[in-house]
């Protein structure tokens, strides 16, 4: 089932039960892999969409003729709406423990379920948002979501950002500081062998809560910041334009290897390049760092240079939008 039609049929699923349980009182059983099954007497559900907008009467009623199919399957239904984390939350009065489970992440932000959970002698109201903290223990690329969830504006913020950084302290202390990526310059390269330059961005990653992008302008020709340095490469990477007219897309291919190999051996994990700039003339400001005049030669080499750096696990990016120095 498409992601859309699972949102829907969540969605309607959750709005036919509680039209159902607030008109009759009825009982349902939600299964629980690991204790059978737990009997809830009443759920309400508050669904508040982030435009602050509610349903239209029209809307309402197709919703709920959409939702009748879905009723009729109770456990695909179940299997859509709910996702592998589980909430444990405590019955205040009898010390009981009624497990439920969050819908999926679009659901889950913006969702508060107020349950009430009964063993069929006394029943005990709990009221929880769905927002939780992330879990300890686990590397935060395995729960994004959650971790998010959890996060200030100004940490979510924080990560939107790359800096350009030009010397280690100010890369630890942003490191620090909750930013998400660095753009490290020539300086902090200079002078250091390969081994120093790994325990230095390891010393920034581990100065970072969530895993940094670390990156670094080694575009070859006119602009490299790692292979200036003979400790680090024999000799400068040469331009694309110069590898295609010596060797060929072979040559651009081999050369795209062995960057990709050293920037990651080195801890960079995201190559800015490819240049994608397409100049007006050989006059033009960034001609000198560009692949071609011509917009299809261009592009061919953008596609060849990014398909092998995705091969080789290196991120990559194509600038500069939406052109730079008068180029297109």
């Amino acid at each position: 089932m498409s992601f859309k039609k699972r949102k829907t049929a969540i969605f309607c699923a959750l709005t036919l039960l509680t039209g159902m349980l607030t008109g009759c009182g009825s009982a349902i059983s939600v299964p629980d892999t690991e204790s059978g099954t737990t009997s809830i007497t009443s759920i309400t559900t508050s669904v508040t969409e982030t435009t602050g907008t509610d349903l239209t009467a029209a809307e309402r009623t197709e919703s709920a003729e959409q939702s009748t199919e879905s009723a009729q399957t109770p456990a695909d239904t179940t299997a859509a709406a709910v996702s592998s984390t589980t909430v444990t939350t405590a019955a205040r009065s009898t010390g009981t423990t009624a497990k439920t489970t969050h819908s999926e992440r679009q659901t889950s932000r913006s969702v508060t379920r107020s349950t009430t959970a009964s063993d069929g002698t006394s029943s005990a109201a709990s009221t929880r948002n769905t927002q939780i903290a992330p879990p300890s223990g686990e590397h935060v690329s395995q729960v994004p979501y959650v971790y998010l969830d959890s996060m200030t504006l100004e940490q979510k913020v924080a990560q939107m950002m790359l800096v350009g950084v030009v010397d280690e302290a100010t890369a630890n202390a942003a490191a620090k500081a909750g930013v998400g990526a660095l753009c490290l310059f020539a300086k902090p390269f200079k002078g250091k062998t390969q081994s120093q330059v790994k325990a230095m961005t390891a010393k920034i990653q581990g100065n970072a809560k969530i895993p940094m992008i670390l990156s670094a302008d080694e575009e070859g020709g006119p602009v490299n910041r790692v292979s200036l340095y003979s400790n680090l490469r024999s000799s400068p990477f040469p331009s694309g334009k110069s590898l295609y007219a010596s060797g060929g897309w072979d040559a651009v291919i081999r050369d795209t290897k062995e960057k990709a190999e050293l920037l990651l051996s080195l801890g960079i994990n995201v190559n800015l390049a490819p240049v994608a700039d397409v100049p007006l003339d050989n006059s033009n400001y960034i001609a000198d760092r560009c692949f071609s005049l011509d917009a299809n030669e261009t592009a061919e080499y953008i596609r060849t240079v990014v398909t092998q750096m995705k091969q080789d696990k290196l991120g990559s990016t194509l600038k500069h939008f939406p052109g730079y120095g008068g180029s297109v």
